[in-house]
């Protein structure tokens, strides 16, 4: 695998779909009244969430025994599978028991609407289980496939019913579950085809539970990580009020462009870092500081890119958001921080380590909230901006000691530039001139 070239590319498309939805959502927010674009988002939140609690991190186990070669892709994909047919139909009994009660959270959505959001949440999970084992096995363009079917359809649909003058939340949403559900089987028609042993496409009980055993030992790390970068936005509306809130979402939304990338990479170097297991310890610990300190310089390029751009945007066209760019400036060396973080953490996950990266993650949890409760309170929206930078400064910082113990480096290893990187600078360039040569 090269780790460079695919996470050029997974990022790239990452971003590219992330601006197409953003698009859509604005185009939605002008066809869509206040109340429907409301219940649109309630729709989307339900498997957004259930994936977050359901998934049981079997995508990080699906990289780290893929990567290995300890079991194919074929079969780590029929057990992802077969875990999520079971998945609905234990959601579909708890929905025929929880009827009444839904009916009563949600007056205003139909119970066949509520039902649908429900059973798209392993439909959800598959799209991660089957792209994040691709990426493992080196099937990057089925994973790339993958992740732009699903936001086209989506957007496409919603302009055309738009256009037409028939669209609603529940058509809008509708969109969203068919995108997610052509992705699926055009993923998994792709990996049928692509697979050169396709009589491994059988259930295997004893590699389900090894991956749910690995899973599981990160699942709890994951929900952490994920409350940790949510929470903040809950407690500014609580404790600063809406008008605090808006410019908050607002600069974290900007800010949130650090994790498009950061993702991407995560991921690919997890995958890496599985496939090369052999490797001795002083040659994992290079390619680690190499990682981090490319992850840190292309985090801050970026930081400067969206504070420069957003500056201009809120002087000229957004001035009524303007208090949100002081957040902004805020929020963008904890971005930097979280983008590191999560390659140390990426790192843990590929090399099996689940466990350690769970402790990593819960730590950075508590010092999360220990600051949120600590500054917003007292700051509003700028102390929740200056809480996330410290608090994910500060758990990376751990992490960082942790791991530099562990790969036998120096701390200064993950900052001090080296010949090699410059040499590796300069083979890129060379390349890139090659491969866009006419």
């Amino acid at each position: 695998m090269n780790l460079t070239r695919s996470s050029l590319y997974l990022t790239g498309v990452n971003i590219g779909m992330s601006c197409l939805t953003a698009a859509g959502f604005f185009f939605l927010a002008v066809t869509l009244s206040p109340e429907q674009l409301g219940t649109l988002s309630i729709l989307i939140t339900i498997p957004s969430v259930g994936q977050s609690l359901l998934s049981f991190s079997y995508g990080k186990a699906a990289i780290y025994y893929i990567g290995r070669k300890t079991f194919s892709v074929e079969t780590v994909v029929t057990n992802g599978l077969i875990i999520c047919v079971l998945q609905g139909v234990l959601l579909g009994l708890g929905l025929a028991i929880s009827k009444s009660y839904l009916g009563l959270a949600f007056p205003k959505i139909s119970f066949g609407v509520i039902t649908l959001a429900v059973i798209s949440i392993p439909i959800q999970i598959f799209l991660f289980y089957l792209t994040e084992a691709c990426i493992a096995a080196e099937f990057l363009t089925i994973t790339l496939t993958a992740k732009i079917i699903s936001p086209v359809l989506y957007v496409t649909g919603c302009v055309l019913a738009g256009t037409s003058g028939v669209l609603s939340a529940e058509l809008a949403f509708v969109f969203y579950v068919l995108g997610i559900l052509l992705s699926n089987l055009i993923g998994l028609a792709y990996l049928i085809l692509a697979s050169q042993n396709k009589r491994l496409f059988r259930p295997n009980v004893s590699a389900a539970i090894s991956c749910l055993k690995f899973g599981g030992q990160a699942q709890i790390g994951e929900l952490s990580q994920y409350l940790a970068i949510r929470l903040d936005l809950i407690l500014v509306g609580f404790w600063a009020g809406l008008e605090a809130s808006g410019y908050y979402s607002i600069a974290a939304r900007l800010a949130e462009a650090f994790w498009l990338a950061a993702h991407s990479i995560q991921l690919v170097f997890s995958a890496k870092v599985a496939q090369d297991f052999r490797e001795s310890l002083v040659n994992k610990g290079k390619r680690l500081g190499q990682a981090v300190r490319y992850m840190i310089l292309g985090s801050f390029l970026g930081g400067v890119t969206v504070i420069s751009i957003s500056f201009i945007v809120f002087k000229f066209f957004l001035i009524q958001y303007q208090p949100a760019f002081i957040l902004l400036v805020s929020l963008t060396p904890g971005q930097i921080a979280l983008a590191v973080f999560l390659v140390l953490i990426g790192n843990l996950i590929g090399d099996g380590f689940p466990m350690l990266a769970t402790k990593l993650r819960v730590g950075f949890f508590l010092l999360s909230l220990l600051f949120y409760c600590s500054l917003i309170p007292i700051l509003g929206a700028l102390g929740a901006a200056l809480a996330t930078s410290i608090a994910y400064t500060g758990s990376t910082i751990i992490a960082a000691v942790v791991l530099a113990k562990m790969y036998q480096l120096r701390l200064l290893d993950f900052v001090r530039w080296k010949q090699e990187d410059n040499d590796f600078i300069i083979s890129s360039k060379q390349y890139l001139r090659r491969y866009f040569a006419i």
